[in-house]
């Protein structure tokens, strides 16, 4: 396998892992916001932005990829779907409000809907007939985030709200 193949892939699996330790360290306390916002309403209001969200999400994957094929600028988009969600996450514990916790969350997740289907198409060139173990290295990179994330904040001694 090429070099540049296998930095593709690390640099792909790196930037999960550090996207999801950063979304662990964020949306563990989300309900706990959205409840300190809205009071009873919380499971209502945290169900419909989650819903939107992901169908915003849904429907960028699906969009981003055509235009990435099309365009072939697949690491561009990959790019810029990972940077928008962090730059957007850190925001909701300044939310003064739900809107501004769905504005929040839904710029998280175009983020998603931008990277996901590009990075998966350069995952996949990347690893020629390797499919299998770089998107395996992948899977355990982002899964690994998900658990030091939730390790970060379990043992984290200060109060976040």
């Amino acid at each position: 396998m090429k070099k540049n193949t296998n930095r593709n892939i690390t640099a792909l699996s790196a930037a999960s892992f550090f996207n999801d330790l950063v979304s662990d360290l964020v949306y563990p306390v989300f309900p706990l916001v959205i409840a300190s916002l809205t009071g009873t309403a919380a499971p209502v209001v945290f169900g419909a932005i989650e819903g939107v969200a992901e169908a915003v999400s849904s429907i960028l994957k699906y969009l981003f990829g055509r235009l990435s094929d099309a365009t072939g600028k697949k690491k561009i988009y990959a790019l810029s779907g990972y940077l928008l969600s962090n730059i957007s996450r850190p925001f909701i514990g300044f939310a003064s409000s739900w809107v501004g916790i769905l504005f929040l969350r839904v710029s998280d997740r175009i983020g998603k809907g931008i990277r996901t289907a590009p990075r998966d198409s350069l995952l996949s060139a990347s690893a020629g007939d390797r499919g299998g173990w770089a998107f395996s290295i992948h899977r355990a990179a982002d899964n690994a985030g998900a658990l030091f994330g939730a390790i970060l904040v379990e043992c984290s001694d200060s109060q976040i709200l």
